[in-house]
């Protein structure tokens, strides 16, 4: 039986997602890992996938830990250090074609953009760091942000890739709801080239626009919220190839 490292909560988290990690328990030993907690132990036992499907600074850590030892993961450290970083990220889309706004770094005395403008904090790593705040005046902020120029939009559209799966959610927040929509050539080739730079085989795009969709955040997790066979890509991407290569006997730790 094979060895799976989950750094996820066991309970009251997302539904699909708790699902699909219990069917794994089904054909593989599941070791459950908090996500607030580092785990040193990891690399000195046998773990044939190591998953981050929570990212925290420690379950960051312990990401770091499993490449290092080569254990398989389904991100690489690296990618996911890139997306967390969400100036450098910015910066790394736009050098290959993918249209992202207009962004700074720096205290708020230092930012030139004009208003209307979008806050968050640089490092996105923990549940702390996800408050966004919106300035329609020149924006006032403590320490240095970043800072992107925010896109007037009738469209939101939320891109989930799982290996070579990827499924496509238009969302309604005004009434809270979303639908899957039709994955254009468009928003596949903005899924393939962030796959190609960071190396990840599991992530969520967020664009919006009019016509033309800007990307304004890519995260190393999908929710799948919306997506009709979600539970059956995910588990796809996490027990295929284990089970391929547990039945051929020849199951190795490759480095990622």
């Amino acid at each position: 039986m094979v060895t799976i490292a989950l750094s996820y909560p066991s309970q009251g988290a997302n539904p699909l997602k708790t699902d699909v990690f219990a069917d794994l328990t089904t054909w593989a030993d599941v070791r459950w890992l908090d996500p607030q907690i580092d785990h040193p132990d990891l690399v000195n036992e046998r773990i044939d996938l190591y998953h981050m499907a929570r990212q925290q600074p420690a379950s960051l850590r312990d990401l770091g830990r499993a490449c290092r030892a080569g254990i398989p993961t389904i991100n690489p450290y690296e990618g996911v250090v890139l997306l967390a970083d969400r100036f450098a990220c910015t910066r790394q889309l736009a050098e290959i074609g993918i249209r992202v706004p207009e962004s700074q770094y720096g205290r708020a005395t230092e930012i030139e953009l004009e208003p209307p403008v979008i806050v968050k904090s640089r490092y996105e790593i923990g549940s702390g760091d996800h408050e966004i705040l919106r300035f329609d005046d020149d924006p006032d902020f403590t320490g240095q942000q970043f800072v992107q120029k925010y896109v007037p939009h009738t469209r939101e559209i939320k891109l989930h890739c799982a290996g070579e799966a990827v499924r496509a959610v238009a969302i309604d927040p005004t009434h809270d709801r979303c639908r899957e929509c039709a994955v254009t050539p468009q928003l596949r080739s903005v899924a393939e080239r962030i796959r190609q730079l960071m190396g990840m085989e599991l992530f969520e795009v967020d664009l919006v626009g009019d016509d033309a969709l800007f990307v304004v955040d890519v995260n190393p997790a999908i929710s799948l919220r919306g997506v009709v066979d979600g539970k059956a890509v995910y588990e796809t991407l996490l027990s295929q190839p284990l089970r391929d290569r547990s039945v051929e006997g020849s199951l190795t730790h490759a480095s990622s």
